[in-house]
């Protein structure tokens, strides 16, 4: 999976370059190294994405301040933060930026509407309003969608498929990122058809986090059920210790959550 991250975000990334270049606006950059920002919403440490993203530019040849430069942006998962760093992007005139998370790409969105925008996954870009359509994106934005839509009900199917007597599950997201409240409404819609009844615990910043483990706690859920970005990913072991405290089954969208813990 990560070789073809890896493969897969370096030839979108090269596309952006491609497309940078053969824009009027960067058409006398041609003889120069192309500069390339990197717009993360988290932090270096939890960015695996775009540790493959660089790994498999490496791996065709381009290296950092030899034949490519990179400038990297990481908020730390502060929303304000990212609306300046994007700013700060556009302002050094990068050729092309690489992103990803709903929050990230609509900083760049309200940025630039002239440098190329790659970005590397995202809930729902065409419900979201990233784009116009996922087929003719239009303006300056392009990448790859999680289609997540699909695959959060198809994650409260398997609950129930492992655990046929669940009847209450909580459901956990961040409620300031628009992109993941077309997951929230598409899980719920899913959950009528299992019999299912959610108890939405979304938040809006980790401010709430004590609030949603309150009533999670009173409640007793059957099952968990993570919709987890970028911000939230900051607080993985807060999460995680809370689960493990109350016993809740739980399932999350990548294996670095159970390796967590």
């Amino acid at each position: 999976l990560k070789s073809a991250l890896r493969n897969l975000t370096s030839a979108i990334a090269l596309s952006a370059m491609l497309l940078a270049f053969c824009s009027p606006a960067h058409a006398q950059k041609q003889a120069t190294i192309p500069r390339i920002g990197i717009l993360r919403a988290g932090a270096p440490s939890k960015d695996g994405a775009s540790d493959a993203f660089l790994q498999g530019l490496r791996d065709l040849g381009y290296v950092d301040r030899k034949n490519i430069l990179f400038e990297i942006r990481y908020a730390e998962g502060n929303r304000e933060r990212l609306r300046d760093l994007a700013i700060e992007l556009v302002q050094l005139k990068v050729d092309a930026i690489y992103t990803g998370s709903s929050p990230a790409i609509f900083a760049l969105k309200q940025a630039t509407k002239t440098i190329p925008v790659v970005i590397v996954s995202s809930t729902d870009p065409v419900r979201s309003g990233i784009v116009a359509s996922l087929a003719s994106p239009g303006g300056n934005i392009t990448g790859m969608s999680l289609i997540a839509n699909d695959l959060w009900p198809k994650r409260l199917e398997l609950i129930k498929e492992i655990l046929p007597k669940v009847s209450r599950v909580a459901i956990f997201w961040n409620k300031s990122n628009t992109g993941m409240a077309a997951e929230a409404k598409a899980t719920e819609e899913g959950a009528g058809l299992l019999g299912v009844t959610l108890h939405d615990r979304g938040v809006k910043d980790a401010s709430e986090l004590d609030v949603a483990f309150e009533a999670m706690s009173k409640e007793r859920p059957d099952a968990f059920l993570a919709l987890m970005d970028v911000p939230l990913r900051a607080h993985q072991k807060r999460i995680l210790e809370f689960l493990a405290r109350q016993r809740v089954p739980a399932i999350f969208e990548s294996k670095d959550w159970v390796k967590a813990g």
